[in-house]
């Protein structure tokens, strides 16, 4: 439970004191091996979302763009993230202290997840303005903009991120800003996604009473109503991306509290820690399993983009009965 006297650090990361444990091992090895399935399935799955994002036309859009953008964070994540904290943890387990892979590790984790909630808060508002003005949002939403905003997203979360590690803020500085956009990313996703749910509601209604009244209206009005609908089922997919994200940011949070609020004790740091990392990254391989559930296009492309054997299995797994 005694806190590192010394303060040792690999710039403005502290080092804690590793105890020589079974527990600490353990903990360690397990998350190595659940983290390279992981890592696998992220590798293989965002690249293979990606490929058919950028390959196919009709994918072409500028909500898939910013899932572009996500898979991007996902990729990432699984490529470098996972198994670099994996083999961190073992490291450390065994008493060596990897400062370079460490800060690495840390850099690259602190990015994904920063573009991974402002993508979120991205696809939420979206998502709202192509169900409440469907007609304005496809005239005004184009792939070039969405394109600019992601370049725009990404250098300036790659600068604050590489701001404390050149000194520029603290850690605690850094951390607020993180916590902060996290904040803002669950409170823009509930606002909008409740009125997003309100507005298909009304919509619903509205096109059911027409059709009882045997009524057919070919105004922009009820157009513009089944269009809407059609968008919300692409917001119910964001919607369970979204959901799984945000709950895997939890025990993260949690952790961060807790450290801020009693300390890094060796528990916390070489038990908890680990499994809260741990389930944020795993997240990064379940997002394209949920792209392929959801999303017809992107299913029906990526088994087209397989070769016959994999298509096969492919369609078995996924393609609705």
């Amino acid at each position: 439970m005694a806190r590192n006297h010394e303060k040792e650090t690999c710039l403005f990361l502290e080092w804690l004191d590793v105890p020589d444990s079974k527990a600490v091992k353990s903990t360690a090895i397990i998350t190595t091996i659940i983290g390279c399935f992981s890592s696998l399935g992220a590798i293989l799955g965002n690249t293979l979302v990606l490929f058919v994002l950028i390959k196919f036309d009709r994918l072409h859009t500028p909500s898939n763009t910013l899932i572009g953008s996500l898979c991007v964070s996902d990729l990432l994540t699984g490529f470098i993230v996972t198994p670099f904290s994996a083999a961190r943890r073992l490291q450390e387990a065994y008493g060596i202290r990897p400062c370079v892979l460490r800060l690495v590790c840390a850099f690259f984790a602190f990015l994904c997840l920063a573009t991974s909630i402002v993508t979120v808060g991205g696809i939420s508002i979206d998502r709202y303005f192509a169900v409440v003005m469907p007609f304005r949002y496809r005239r005004n939403a184009t792939i070039f903009r969405y394109l600019i905003i992601i370049a725009i997203s990404w250098t300036s979360l790659g600068l604050i991120t590489l701001f404390p590690f050149i000194a520029v803020i603290d850690t605690k500085t850094f951390f607020q800003v993180l916590f902060g956009l996290m904040g803002v990313s669950i409170v823009v996703f509930l606002i909008t996604y409740a009125k997003i749910s309100r507005i298909v509601r009304s919509h619903r209604r509205k096109i059911c009473s027409v059709r009882h009244a045997s009524y057919v209206s070919n105004d922009s009005t009820a157009s513009e109503r089944v269009l809407a609908i059609r968008e919300s089922k692409k917001a119910n997919t964001i919607a369970i991306v979204i959901g799984c994200g945000l709950c895997s940011y939890m025990p993260l949070a949690v952790m961060f509290i807790l450290r801020g609020t009693i300390g890094d004790t060796v528990e916390l740091v070489t038990i908890a820690d680990p499994w809260a990392d741990l389930f944020l990254q795993v997240t990064s391989a379940i997002n394209p399993i949920i792209y392929c559930m959801r999303s017809s296009d992107i299913r029906d492309h990526i088994s087209r983009a397989l070769p016959d054997r994999l298509e096969r299995l492919f369609v078995r797994i996924f393609r609705k009965r």
